[in-house]
């Protein structure tokens, strides 16, 4: 700032003739990025006629009009500049509309990776995580390759944030595999907002399903950047042109036929960010006119080509234990509900005697009109049922609680101390409807919050990362240090029981 509020000197590092060829101020930000967000909004807002809204730096024709054929191509729009349904359902969530689409994709098609792919959106929503200091770069690099999978950036982001979020020491765990931090911290945080946005608007957020159908989720989001090998290592990309594979990419070096790539960024020549790997049916599927360009032809599996055999009709209810268990049609599909009042007659039911259909049906927690817990198989739900602490009545809310105000460990210890009891607390977000449990959480250093986790695996891990944090960012003659330890050591097997109720439950679906 020298020399712009007082006398000074300004050492710049170009020529003073590129300084005087500079424009005085540089073009609005309208002008220079993708518009089908803001396009999108609009619409959203009852503005069908966007090229005539009022902006106040109007953007150029081409800008609008490229918006609309992206948002009609993806399906958020239709030919009257209404939005259709999956418009709607993209709305709630704070994405891009590529990111939006993509989730919504995962929602109607793949719903046993919604989970990932919403690993996939936190992941870029924020800027990358991945650190190459000078002269460590090629230890990064190899850090960092322990995390690559064979399809590219989008599971390799998955398996990021798992192991970032299964660490004990997540300080550590960044330092070691040369990741930054708060960057991690905010990735974490923003995972368990978007699955919060979903579980609110209705989606069920599974994981753990094939990984190949996270891919041709992002395919969907991202099918104008759906990208062939051409000479070289290039590919050709949009408007044929020549794109080559970034070196962050975990593709790098790599040679695929075909890839989709999240973000192209064009500087001396054109990278390609972020990318995954593609097979050509799911081309076909993701971007049709572009397979036909390319003569490709939807290959579908033997399985996928045969008519869906018509089921036996449902009984109205399950017999789990002696306990009958009704039956409820949610969007056209049966699931089992638990009232929560059974929750105590049901922590000892046998699987074994149980149909394999009904191990498998999605089953969800319910008490009146609120979910507790993300819901899941019901495998899944009766092995972390006797480890899962439950409002004896009506959930309370976490009104004094100061959920998501950044507590710093030397300024705000106190505040923190004095809610540390009421980590893993059933309960209502102080703003919301959605309950959940108290958890402590960690910007990897000695940043701390509060937030209800609608999750309860995903609170205590959260919680006993985060007090191991705070163990460290304190002196070791802290009188809080012991309450810690403890509360580490109860968190820390808390962890392990839901570890080995949801092995139990793995080994009973793969069983079957």
């Amino acid at each position: 700032r020298a020399g712009r509020t007082a006398p000074g000197k300004a050492v710049r590092l170009y020529s003073q003739k590129s300084y005087r060829s500079r424009p005085a101020y540089t073009d609005e930000e309208i002008l220079r990025l993708e518009l089908s967000d803001v396009v999108l909004r609009l619409i959203n807002l009852g503005i069908h006629d966007v090229e005539d809204f009022p902006l106040p730096t109007p953007p150029p024709p081409a800008a609008l009009r490229a918006a609309l054929e992206s948002l009609r191509a993806m399906g958020a729009i239709d030919g009257e500049r209404r939005l259709t349904q999956i418009g709607e359902r993209m709305m709630p969530f704070p994405l891009t509309p590529a990111l939006a689409r993509m989730v919504v994709e995962a929602a109607e098609r793949y719903p046993n990776v919604v989970e990932e792919v919403l690993v996939v959106g936190a992941f870029l929503s924020a800027r990358p995580p991945y650190l190459y200091p000078q002269g460590e770069e090629n230890e990064a690099r190899a850090a960092q390759e322990s995390f690559a999978h064979p399809l590219g950036d989008a599971v390799t982001a998955v398996q990021v944030l798992r192991r970032y979020r299964a660490a004990r020491n997540a300080t550590a765990f960044c330092q070691h595999n040369y990741l930054d931090a708060n960057i991690m911290a905010f990735i974490d945080k923003a995972h368990r907002q978007l699955t919060d946005i979903a579980v609110g608007h209705g989606i069920a957020v599974h994981g753990g399903g094939d990984v190949g159908n996270v891919v041709r989720s992002v395919a969907v989001g991202f099918a104008r950047q759906i990208m062939r090998s051409s000479r070289g290592h290039t590919y050709e990309g949009p408007g044929e042109m020549a794109i080559a594979i970034h070196p962050s990419s975990s593709l790098f070096g790599r040679r695929a036929q075909y890839v989709v790539a999240a973000e192209i960024v064009i500087s001396n020549r054109a990278y390609a960010r972020f990318v995954s790997l593609l097979r050509p049916e799911w081309i076909a599927e993701a971007n049709p006119e572009l397979a036909e360009k390319w003569g490709l032809r939807k290959r579908l599996k033997k399985s996928e080509q045969r008519q869906v055999e018509a089921r036996a009709p449902l009984p109205q209810s399950l017999d789990i234990g002696g306990v009958s268990i009704p039956f409820v049609n949610k969007r056209g599909r049966p699931e089992i509900v638990i009232p929560i009042e059974r929750v105590p007659d049901l922590t000892q039911a046998n699987l074994a005697g149980l149909p394999t259909w009904a191990l498998k049906m999605r089953t969800t927690i319910q008490q009146g009109r609120r979910s507790w817990g993300r819901g899941g198989p019901l495998a899944e739900v009766l092995c972390v049922l006797p480890h899962l602490p439950l409002p004896e009545g009506e959930p309370e809310q976490h009104r004094d609680v100061p959920e998501g105000a950044l507590l710093e460990s030397d300024r705000n210890l106190h505040t923190i101390a004095r809610f540390l009891d009421r980590v893993l607390a059933p309960g209502l977000p102080s703003r919301g409807k959605h309950p959940g449990w108290l958890a402590l959480v960690s910007n990897g250093e000695t940043g701390f919050w509060f937030e209800v986790v609608s999750d309860y695996q995903d609170a205590v891990q959260t919680s006993l990362a985060a007090l191991v944090d705070l163990g460290h960012a304190l002196p070791h003659s802290d009188k809080l240090q012991d309450r810690i330890e403890a509360m580490t050591s109860d968190l820390a097997q808390r962890s392990d029981d839901l570890e080995a109720a949801m092995a139990a439950a793995k080994k009973a679906l793969g069983r079957r």
